[in-house]
């Protein structure tokens, strides 16, 4: 039945009035929001607008909205809204507004993101967290370990030398200003300092002082890689005083070898492991016990680009760094003659089995079976905890799989039908192993492990009823088709 005249313009009236008290919380909601600084009780920005790119724009640069930007973000809001003779310019911020702004401004870390990406889900909604609200500060005493490596022409060369200065200075503000750990009265920042001879009391004390850090020169080397500064952590951790503490490990990336490429991820990895997000995740129990910005398990388990934080309680179980190398070398040596190494690259193998030095460090953090990771989701916005929500495939390297005339997804699905689950060094057949030689110990019946590797739990199972290594042997005289 056709609806009556009468029917049509009631129905007429209605989106009317809908129509302009929407246009008018458009343009007023986020104003008020704006030039007010976000002190609506409610907490709530709200979006009316139909521009699908919105939310998507907003999940991106959400990271780059904080309390240190929010005021010049603030003037482009108005500017923007103001300086348009177009209507329907005026209903909205457009994506390419925002894109626009947020490229062009001074790099600002995720720790301080005002907006809650989460709530992007409804496009016409974000919620934006008030400054009272910010979660407290964390009661946990932080103890940040930075291994910082001064080439031996910094001692001869001004420019070398002030060129890694200014990266330690950055780093110290980032800590002091920019992370969690900002105006904390508990936090101190314990510096390893390898290379070069320099004063580095003066540097460092000139550095801390200016953001308002307790800072501790550990030592220096004359050589060395970052297992000597882990080790300087592990023990911190071995202390019985400190077993409740968190302690984070940073270092200045981009010192060796300089490039912009280096600089962004130094920045950014420094950002994350000292996030709000990983200091509540740590503090939260059952949670976590290492939390970092990428965490990878076909080359580990580990945090790529070793940056990360971690409970002591944790680390202070951890085989020492300066012998992770020999340990793991002897573990592959050892390893039965029917566990294969042929399903990645040889570059895998540089983490499985360091042949040099710096992928001990690398690999050091995550090579406990009682490791409970949390970490960047690979949509760099959001963070878990616990269980990586992806594939064991999804968190592998391309350049690491052999493809051949096969497709990525081919040969993955190759490598979880055909015998290499049972018998392979980089599946769960090679670490459970290297658990069983560096620590004589196995995951537990609930660790994500045995969800995320493929064949995990028939290996939890075969595990559970025969031991480490006898259910390794069990499978393969039962299982394995020769």
């Amino acid at each position: 039945m056709a609806p009556s005249n009468e029917q049509m313009r009631f129905v007429t009236l209605t989106k009317l009035v809908l129509y302009f008290s929407l246009l008018g919380g458009c343009l007023w909601v986020p104003y008020y929001a704006v030039v007010s600084g976000f002190y609506d009780p409610k907490d709530t920005f709200i979006y009316l607008e139909d521009d699908p790119a919105l939310p998507e724009a907003l999940r991106l640069f959400s990271n780059m909205i904080t309390r240190d930007n929010f005021l010049s973000f603030s003037n482009f809001f108005k500017e923007t809204i103001s300086s348009s003779s177009d209507r329907a310019r005026q209903k909205r911020l457009r994506s390419k507004d925002i894109s626009d702004y947020f490229y062009n401004i001074p790099y600002h870390p995720r720790s301080r993101m005002l907006i809650d990406s989460s709530s992007l889900a409804d496009p016409k909604t974000v919620v934006v967290k008030n400054e009272s609200q910010q979660s407290p500060k964390q009661s946990t005493p932080v103890s940040v370990f930075y291994n910082a490596y001064f080439p031996p022409e910094a001692a001869t060369d001004d420019s070398v030398k002030e060129r890694i200065v200014d990266i330690l200075r950055e780093q110290m503000k980032q800590v002091g200003v920019e992370s969690a750990l900002a105006g904390r009265d508990d936090v101190v920042v314990r510096t390893v300092t390898i290379g070069a001879q320099l004063d580095y009391a003066t540097i460092i004390a000139d550095a801390c002082a200016e953001h308002n850090l307790d800072c501790v020169h550990e030592k220096h080397y004359e050589q060395g890689l970052e297992m000597v500064t882990q080790q300087h952590l592990l023990e911190y951790c071995q202390l019985p005083e400190n077993e409740s503490h968190i302690v984070g490990y940073i270092h200045n990336k981009g010192s060796f070898h300089p490039s912009e490429a280096q600089n962004g991820i130094r920045r950014g990895f420094t950002a994350d492991c000292l996030s709000e997000q990983c200091m509540n995740m740590l503090e939260t129990k059952n949670s976590c016990n290492v939390c970092g910005h990428s965490f990878k398990t076909s080359w580990g388990p580990l945090m790529w680009a070793t940056f990360w934080s971690a409970r002591c309680d944790y680390v202070k179980n951890l085989v020492s760094p300066l012998l992770l190398q020999e340990k793991n070398t002897l573990a592959f040596k050892e390893r039965p003659e029917q566990m294969t190494t042929d399903l990645f690259n040889d570059d895998v193998l540089e983490y499985s089995l360091p042949r040099n030095g710096r992928y001990a460090a690398e690999i050091f953090v995550g090579t406990h079976p009682k490791l409970v990771p949390c970490s960047l989701a690979l949509d760099r916005q959001t963070w878990w905890s616990g269980n990586p929500p992806y594939r064991f495939r999804d968190l592998i390297m391309s350049h690491a799989v052999p493809i051949g005339d096969k497709t990525y997804e081919q040969y993955m699905d190759k490598m979880e039908s055909d015998g290499h689950v049972l018998t392979d060094y980089y599946l769960l057949p090679g670490l459970l192993w290297r658990y069983h030689v560096l620590y004589n110990e196995m995951p537990p019946a609930e660790s994500w492990i045995w969800k995320h590797f493929p064949d995990g739990e028939n290996w939890r199972l075969a595990v559970e009823q025969k031991g480490f290594p006898e259910a390794f042997y069990h499978r393969y005289d039962n299982e394995f088709v020769k």
